[in-house]
């Protein structure tokens, strides 16, 4: 964590302090930074991904099973029975749907940026690493 600025208004919203500053933030420890936990959120949407790819493989199946063979001296051929023609579109449309999803999941993956856990109480230290003269600013609040 690094500090770029500070602001303070007065208790009564008379006198405000708004200017930039450099410093950074201690624990405990006295290094730089806050200690904590790295979470990795990007599990749960490898897991999904992984779910859409078994149900595009499922669809995929479904489609290829309702497809007949003919083989003949030309070459073989491949044609989908009229009473097979509802099995078909179904296999087909829930083998792209999965793909789509499976690349949303999967992009949605390498955007997930690991994060640090920090305890919510956690005492810090602020340090103001270059001095700064403080100028409080005037202002009128408005009335209702």
């Amino acid at each position: 964590m690094r500090l770029v600025s500070l602001s303070c208004i007065g208790r009564n919203g008379q006198a405000v302090i708004d200017t930039t500053v450099k410093g950074f933030v201690t624990d405990s420890d006295s290094k730089v930074g806050l200690s904590g936990r790295v979470v990795s959120k990007m599990g749960a949407a490898t897991a999904r991904a992984v779910v859409a790819g078994i149900f595009s493989g499922a669809g995929d199946a479904l489609q290829a099973s309702s497809l007949t063979q003919s083989t003949s001296t030309l070459g073989t051929t491949s044609f989908v029975d009229s009473d097979q023609l509802a099995k078909s579109a179904a296999g087909g449309g829930l083998a792209e749907v999965s793909k789509t999803l499976q690349e949303l999941y999967l992009d949605l993956a390498k955007q997930a940026t690991p994060v640090i856990e920090v305890g919510a109480a956690k005492q810090v230290t602020l340090v103001i690493s270059e001095g700064k003269e403080l100028e409080i600013k005037e202002f009128e609040r408005e009335r209702l």
